[in-house]
């Protein structure tokens, strides 16, 4: 798959998590995954997974995107600029009765 293609898939799962679409984001990053790994698809997944409520698959993906980001050369930083070691579990222990998560921002 070209690089292109790949990156239109990012995009879809980007614009599916954003509105809520978990099983979009989901599909869009596997699909992503099935041609090309990387940090950042790792962490798209482990994003969608976490949005699905799939918490054990969420952070199975997280820690293969951490380790992904490690072998790019790049251990701290998310394609955001966050710092996905923090930002992660931070998300996760966020989470409230029912699999909600509540964010103070």
């Amino acid at each position: 798959m070209a690089t292109g293609a790949i990156e239109a898939l990012i995009d879809e799962g980007h614009g599916a998590f954003e509105r809520g679409d978990a099983d979009a984001s989901r599909r869009a990053f596997a699909a992503a995954r099935a041609e090309s790994e990387s940090g950042e698809l790792f962490e798209g997944f482990a994003r969608a997974l976490y949005l699905a409520g799939d918490y054990r698959g969420s952070i199975e993906a997280h820690e293969r995107g951490f380790a992904a980001y490690k072998d790019e050369g790049d251990p701290l930083s998310g394609p955001d600029g966050s710092d996905p070691l923090l930002a992660a579990p931070q998300r996760l222990w966020r989470l409230r009765g029912g699999g909600r998560v509540v964010d103070e921002g």
